[in-house]
């Protein structure tokens, strides 16, 4: 079974065309497969949606950017609040 990690990046992954049309080179929040919150400083991302990775479990951030084009694996951070040591 998939973690919902792995599911929220799938969906990144499915989604490149399209976010690379509309976010490149900016940070995106992917929560139950689209994207919620977008910035670009992640930093400013990852504090709004702290309090709903909290309760929810994972969300991803990723940097949309030329890197994704190549079918690379997506940059990751602030996966999952549970296992960073992100202090505010």
């Amino acid at each position: 079974m998939k973690s919902k990690l792995d599911v929220e990046l799938a969906a990144f992954e499915t989604q490149r065309s399209y976010l690379l049309r509309c976010y490149r080179g900016l940070f995106v929040a992917i929560h139950r497969g689209v994207v919620i919150d977008v910035d670009k400083d992640d930093f400013e991302l990852a504090q709004r949606i702290e309090d709903l990775a909290i309760r929810e479990g994972a969300i991803a951030i990723c940097r949309v950017c030329e890197l994704c084009e190549e079918k690379d694996t997506p940059e990751r951070l602030y996966a999952d609040f549970e296992s960073a040591s992100l202090e505010w």
